[in-house]
């Protein structure tokens, strides 16, 4: 079985909607988010998967979703009514937005959205250099 992980960072802004302390107000980080992929099959000239196709394909899905945007629980009215109101970009979950979150979230966007041809075995999500997340197969 062959991997090849591609690292991309961002930054983004959230806030944990019914956190008791400091995450409870809107704060950022930059993000470092790791995306493997697996497979047992290479193409004719020894790849997996090519990491430049990698990089645009979900670079660009992260540029226009989360990079310097607010992530917001759509349960949260008062924030996404204000954040709306403004005109500040958005991008909503189900739940609060945490590194967990966006981990599943990630995950989902590659194995079913960008890269239906190969399995994505993981993508962690690092909020800090020191604290991450990871959703796996």
């Amino acid at each position: 079985m062959f991997q090849v992980t591609k690292e991309f960072v961002f930054d983004a802004a959230h806030r944990l909607m019914g956190y008791e302390g400091a995450c409870r107000n809107i704060h950022g980080h930059t993000y470092h988010a790791q995306v493997t992929i697996q497979g047992d099959t290479l193409d004719e000239l020894g790849l997996l998967v090519d990491f430049k196709e990698i990089k645009v394909d979900i670079g660009a899905w992260i540029d226009a979703n989360w990079d310097h945007a607010l992530l917001v629980n759509c349960a949260d009215s008062a924030l996404r009514d204000f954040a709306e109101s403004q005109g500040f970009r958005l991008y909503q979950f189900k739940t609060n937005p945490t590194a967990e979150a966006m981990a599943r979230e990630l995950f989902e966007q590659v194995q079913y959205g960008l890269f239906q041809a190969v399995t994505v075995k993981s993508v962690v999500i690092y909020e800090t250099p020191t604290s991450k997340a990871e959703y796996r197969i």
